[in-house]
């Protein structure tokens, strides 16, 4: 006769293949296809960050860009947080330049995002809701479409996913809250806005144990941990630019395109490198937000629907730009954004532990107020609206059999 522990131990193994599976053959499906295309997109972003790891890996300078800064081990590419490119020159180091390892390691990340989900919702809720999130994550059709992008986004969310999983896991075992700040600083190191989290973390701790003491030492280690990824990547930018810049350079650049433009459309002068453009935009800044301060918090909610209800996923194009934009719409719009704000209704009911999917949210909130209103920035909190749409519904479906 099988014990009850062993055999619950089987069950979830079988669960977590199973979304493991159910978020992987998507994935792997449309990387191939777009590898088998060619439809593999080199432009913007992807391009300077496909550039970065390929030149970094082969221990080459850069081309001459005005957002690259030649030779630098740690990269010279400062304007782009250098996650991403540390991902992608791990990947060429190891399997040589080309474009079929990173996007399929991708979609091994974004079948780990899901399965960590899974992993998420079964200790906050039920087995059940944790399944449901995990295959509402694997099969979300934007977050499959990212699998074959070299953008930040999979690996982004699979960070913090697995930041989340481990502060569930902390209790009072410094070892863990150490480990924690380390993903949290390579998350942060792909997108800086999580470095929120840094500061965050402590009343999250004392929310969750009820002793700030306890809630103080955590959060020390759990910043130590951080320090130690971002603090490399401080000191390369110090040493090239001359200054204190934590992450990268392009914090006044991302507010400048993303809200001064609109209002005072001031060409950027010709010749300045990524340091000087993050100078010229900051001024710029700043005359904006004294002269249309008003008009910056008018254009806010304009801003947070866009992120929170739009569906136009850059860089899609075409059938597939379309495709994704219905999806969406019938996904998001009318399931996962409702549904999601039901649960959060509910939040009083999940255990203390569930603060820390609240970081999540309250990080990425931030992100419309100093950035363009891209919809791809909410791709982050659609982890926790996934699982809150489940404990709705489990919810509805509990008190309709009582």
């Amino acid at each position: 006769m099988i014990p009850a522990a062993e055999e619950r131990g089987g069950r979830q193994t079988r669960l977590c293949l199973f979304v493991a599976l159910a978020a992987l053959v998507p994935r792997a499906g449309y990387v191939a296809y777009v590898k088998t295309s060619g439809s593999v997109l080199l432009e913007s972003d992807m391009l300077a960050y496909d550039e970065a790891g390929r030149c970094m890996a082969r221990s080459e300078p850069l081309p001459k860009k005005w957002y690259f800064n030649g030779y630098h081990p740690l990269s010279g590419s400062t304007y782009y947080p250098p996650g991403y490119p540390y991902f992608l020159a791990l990947v060429y180091r190891i399997f040589g330049y080309g474009h079929w390892a990173p996007l399929l390691g991708q979609a091994l990340l974004g079948a780990g995002s899901a399965v960590l989900l899974f992993w998420i919702g079964r200790q906050l809720v039920s087995d059940r809701v944790g399944l449901l999130a995990g295959l509402s994550f694997g099969l979300y059709p934007p977050l499959v479409y990212y699998s074959g992008v070299l953008l930040t986004e999979t690996l982004y969310v699979f960070l913090v996913l697995a930041w989340v999983w481990l502060l569930l896991r902390i209790g009072c075992r410094m070892g863990v809250a150490f480990c924690a700040g380390v993903l949290l600083g390579l998350a942060s190191i792909t997108r800086a806005p999580m470095l929120l989290g840094i500061l965050l973390a402590l009343p999250a701790f004392w929310y969750v144990h009820r002793s700030l003491r306890l809630a103080l030492r955590l959060s020390l280690i759990h910043a130590c941990g951080a320090a130690i990824v971002v603090l490399p990547v401080a000191i390369r930018n110090y040493e090239i630019h001359h200054e204190l810049v934590l992450v990268s350079t392009n914090g006044p650049p991302t507010f400048y395109f993303g809200h001064v433009v609109k209002n005072m459309d001031v060409p950027i002068p010709k010749g300045m490198n990524d340091r000087a453009v993050r100078e010229w935009t900051r001024r710029e800044n700043a005359l904006y937000l004294r002269r249309h301060f008003f008009t910056y918090l008018w254009e806010l909610p304009d801003y947070y629907a866009a992120v929170l209800i739009a569906g136009v996923y850059w860089p899609a194009t075409g059938y597939t730009r379309e495709l994704l934009r219905k999806a969406d719409f019938l996904l998001w719009n009318l399931f996962f954004l409702p549904f999601g704000l039901c649960g959060f209704l509910l939040w009083r009911r999940l255990p203390r532990e569930s603060v820390y999917l609240l970081l999540i949210i309250a990080i990425h909130l931030v992100v419309p107020a100093i950035a363009s209103p891209f919809p791809r920035y909410r791709v982050p909190m659609f982890p926790v609206f996934a699982l809150l749409s489940w404990v709705a519904i489990a919810t509805l479906c509990a008190r309709e059999r009582d």
